[in-house]
Protein backbone atom coordinates (compact mmCIF):
# COMPACT_ATOMS: atom_id res chain seq x y z
CA UNK A 1 0.00 0.00 0.00
CA UNK A 2 2.62 2.55 0.48
CA UNK A 3 4.48 1.64 -2.61
CA UNK A 4 1.29 1.97 -4.31
CA UNK A 5 0.92 5.54 -2.88
CA UNK A 6 4.25 6.01 -4.02
CA UNK A 7 4.75 7.43 -0.19
CA UNK A 8 7.95 4.75 0.12
CA UNK A 9 10.58 7.30 0.36
CA UNK A 10 9.15 9.59 2.48
CA UNK A 11 7.36 6.92 5.24
CA UNK A 12 8.81 5.17 8.17
CA UNK A 13 7.16 2.21 9.38
CA UNK A 14 6.96 0.23 12.72
CA UNK A 15 5.87 -3.18 12.97
CA UNK A 16 5.45 -4.41 16.77
CA UNK A 17 3.83 -6.98 18.39
CA UNK A 18 2.63 -8.42 22.22
CA UNK A 19 4.94 -10.39 23.97
CA UNK A 20 4.67 -13.93 23.77
CA UNK A 21 3.39 -17.24 25.38
CA UNK A 22 4.72 -19.49 27.36
CA UNK A 23 4.08 -22.60 25.68
CA UNK A 24 5.33 -24.73 28.52
CA UNK A 25 8.81 -23.23 28.59
CA UNK A 26 10.07 -22.98 31.93
CA UNK A 27 6.81 -24.71 33.17
CA UNK A 28 4.88 -22.10 32.75
CA UNK A 29 1.69 -21.19 30.20
CA UNK A 30 0.60 -18.07 28.76
CA UNK A 31 2.47 -15.04 29.98
CA UNK A 32 2.27 -13.85 33.15
CA UNK A 33 6.26 -14.12 33.88
CA UNK A 34 9.05 -11.57 33.78
CA UNK A 35 10.85 -14.17 31.36
CA UNK A 36 12.77 -13.37 28.75
CA UNK A 37 9.86 -15.41 26.79
CA UNK A 38 7.29 -13.58 28.27
CA UNK A 39 8.52 -10.04 27.62
CA UNK A 40 10.71 -9.54 25.27
CA UNK A 41 8.39 -8.24 21.50
CA UNK A 42 9.13 -8.30 17.56
CA UNK A 43 10.33 -4.86 16.52
CA UNK A 44 10.92 -3.70 13.03
CA UNK A 45 11.47 -0.33 11.96
CA UNK A 46 12.36 0.52 8.17
CA UNK A 47 13.70 3.81 7.71
CA UNK A 48 14.12 5.75 3.95
CA UNK A 49 16.21 7.92 5.07
CA UNK A 50 18.87 5.02 6.05
CA UNK A 51 18.75 2.91 3.24
CA UNK A 52 22.29 1.36 4.56
CA UNK A 53 20.37 -0.11 7.54
CA UNK A 54 17.71 -2.13 5.61
CA UNK A 55 17.72 -5.88 7.03
CA UNK A 56 20.32 -4.87 9.50
CA UNK A 57 20.10 -6.88 13.00
CA UNK A 58 21.15 -4.91 16.63
CA UNK A 59 21.87 -6.48 19.71
CA UNK A 60 21.31 -2.99 21.15
CA UNK A 61 18.30 -2.85 24.43
CA UNK A 62 15.60 -1.00 23.49
CA UNK A 63 12.00 -0.66 24.81
CA UNK A 64 8.93 -0.06 23.25
CA UNK A 65 8.97 3.11 25.17
CA UNK A 66 11.25 4.58 22.67
CA UNK A 67 8.92 4.37 19.88
CA UNK A 68 7.82 7.97 20.11
CA UNK A 69 11.18 9.82 20.04
CA UNK A 70 12.42 7.24 17.46
CA UNK A 71 9.96 8.56 15.00
CA UNK A 72 9.52 11.74 15.77
CA UNK A 73 13.66 11.59 14.61
CA UNK A 74 13.10 9.42 11.84
CA UNK A 75 10.33 11.19 10.46
CA UNK A 76 11.77 14.86 10.63
CA UNK A 77 15.34 14.44 10.91
CA UNK A 78 17.26 17.48 12.36
CA UNK A 79 13.87 19.58 11.79
CA UNK A 80 11.76 17.42 14.76
CA UNK A 81 9.93 19.54 16.78
CA UNK A 82 10.70 19.72 21.04
CA UNK A 83 9.71 16.58 22.93
CA UNK A 84 7.11 17.90 25.39
CA UNK A 85 7.99 17.28 28.90
CA UNK A 86 7.53 14.37 30.43
CA UNK A 87 7.83 11.38 27.61
CA UNK A 88 10.01 8.60 28.60
CA UNK A 89 11.85 6.23 26.02
CA UNK A 90 15.33 7.40 24.40
CA UNK A 91 15.89 8.14 20.60
CA UNK A 92 17.14 4.98 18.77
CA UNK A 93 18.04 6.64 15.12
CA UNK A 94 21.78 6.82 16.05
CA UNK A 95 20.78 2.55 15.50
CA UNK A 96 20.05 3.40 11.91
CA UNK A 97 22.83 5.92 11.45
CA UNK A 98 25.61 3.86 12.42
CA UNK A 99 26.19 -0.03 13.11
CA UNK A 100 28.66 0.87 15.82
CA UNK A 101 26.19 3.69 17.31
CA UNK A 102 26.54 3.84 21.12
CA UNK A 103 23.54 1.67 22.95
CA UNK A 104 20.78 3.89 24.02
CA UNK A 105 19.99 1.92 27.15
CA UNK A 106 22.57 0.12 29.44
CA UNK A 107 19.25 -1.04 31.53
CA UNK A 108 15.68 -1.86 30.00
CA UNK A 109 13.06 -2.89 32.21
CA UNK A 110 9.20 -4.46 32.45
CA UNK A 111 6.92 -5.09 35.33
CA UNK A 112 4.02 -7.90 35.77
CA UNK A 113 1.20 -8.76 38.22
CA UNK A 114 0.98 -11.43 40.18
CA UNK A 115 -2.77 -12.77 39.34
CA UNK A 116 -4.86 -13.79 42.26
CA UNK A 117 -7.93 -15.02 40.47
CA UNK A 118 -8.15 -18.54 39.76
CA UNK A 119 -9.41 -20.29 36.38
CA UNK A 120 -8.53 -21.21 32.86
CA UNK A 121 -5.84 -19.34 30.93
CA UNK A 122 -5.45 -17.57 28.04
CA UNK A 123 -7.85 -14.72 26.46
CA UNK A 124 -10.99 -16.00 28.77
CA UNK A 125 -8.40 -15.75 31.90
CA UNK A 126 -10.04 -13.62 34.87
CA UNK A 127 -6.43 -12.12 34.98
CA UNK A 128 -7.30 -9.80 32.16
CA UNK A 129 -10.21 -7.91 34.27
CA UNK A 130 -8.69 -7.83 37.93
CA UNK A 131 -9.01 -5.00 39.50
CA UNK A 132 -6.15 -2.71 40.14
CA UNK A 133 -6.81 -2.68 43.79
CA UNK A 134 -6.60 -6.59 44.23
CA UNK A 135 -3.44 -6.98 42.80
CA UNK A 136 -1.42 -8.30 46.05
CA UNK A 137 2.35 -8.73 44.39
CA UNK A 138 4.14 -7.21 41.14
CA UNK A 139 7.25 -8.06 39.97
CA UNK A 140 9.59 -5.84 38.47
CA UNK A 141 12.14 -6.80 36.27
CA UNK A 142 15.70 -5.26 35.04
CA UNK A 143 18.10 -6.70 32.19
CA UNK A 144 21.28 -5.43 31.22
CA UNK A 145 23.56 -6.88 28.45
CA UNK A 146 24.02 -10.29 30.26
CA UNK A 147 21.80 -10.45 33.85
CA UNK A 148 17.84 -10.10 34.45
CA UNK A 149 16.98 -9.57 38.13
CA UNK A 150 13.70 -9.65 38.92
CA UNK A 151 12.10 -9.06 41.94
CA UNK A 152 8.47 -9.32 43.72
CA UNK A 153 6.93 -6.43 45.88
CA UNK A 154 3.79 -6.21 47.23
CA UNK A 155 1.89 -4.08 45.79
CA UNK A 156 -0.43 -0.86 46.92
CA UNK A 157 -3.24 -0.60 44.04
CA UNK A 158 -4.57 1.98 45.35
CA UNK A 159 -1.69 4.08 45.20
CA UNK A 160 -0.63 2.32 42.11
CA UNK A 161 2.90 1.31 43.26
CA UNK A 162 4.48 -1.57 45.25
CA UNK A 163 6.31 -1.04 48.82
CA UNK A 164 9.84 -0.49 48.55
CA UNK A 165 10.37 -0.28 51.66
CA UNK A 166 9.88 -3.53 52.75
CA UNK A 167 11.37 -7.22 52.32
CA UNK A 168 11.11 -8.41 48.82
CA UNK A 169 8.34 -11.38 48.41
CA UNK A 170 10.70 -13.16 45.98
CA UNK A 171 14.19 -12.17 43.88
CA UNK A 172 14.97 -14.16 40.67
CA UNK A 173 18.62 -13.75 38.99
CA UNK A 174 19.63 -15.42 35.84
CA UNK A 175 22.57 -15.32 33.29
CA UNK A 176 21.91 -14.96 29.45
CA UNK A 177 25.91 -15.17 29.10
CA UNK A 178 25.86 -16.78 25.88
CA UNK A 179 22.12 -16.14 24.87
CA UNK A 180 21.93 -15.77 21.08
CA UNK A 181 18.15 -15.46 21.43
CA UNK A 182 17.53 -18.97 19.29
CA UNK A 183 16.85 -20.80 22.88
CA UNK A 184 14.02 -19.62 24.48
CA UNK A 185 13.78 -22.23 27.00
CA UNK A 186 17.65 -22.80 27.32
CA UNK A 187 18.29 -19.54 30.06
CA UNK A 188 16.52 -18.35 33.16
CA UNK A 189 16.43 -22.40 34.26
CA UNK A 190 18.71 -22.10 37.61
CA UNK A 191 18.24 -18.82 39.44
CA UNK A 192 21.81 -17.98 40.47
CA UNK A 193 21.02 -14.98 43.05
CA UNK A 194 22.72 -16.56 46.19
CA UNK A 195 25.51 -16.84 44.25
CA UNK A 196 26.03 -13.25 42.86
CA UNK A 197 25.09 -11.11 46.01
CA UNK A 198 27.03 -8.04 43.91
CA UNK A 199 25.11 -8.13 40.91
CA UNK A 200 21.77 -8.43 42.56
CA UNK A 201 22.79 -5.23 44.82
CA UNK A 202 23.58 -3.42 41.48
CA UNK A 203 20.69 -3.96 39.44
CA UNK A 204 18.56 -4.05 42.27
CA UNK A 205 19.88 -0.08 42.87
Amino acid sequence: AVDDAGLRPTTVVALLGDHGWQLGEHGEWCKRTNFELGVRIPLIIRSPAHPASAGRRTDALVEALDLYRTLSALSFGDAAPPIEAGVEGADLSGLFASANAAPPHSHVFSQMARCPAAGTLGPESPCNSVPLVEIPYMGYSVRDDRWRYTVWLKFNGTKNRADWTAAPLGVELYDHEGDDGTDADAFENVNVVDDHDDVRRELFE
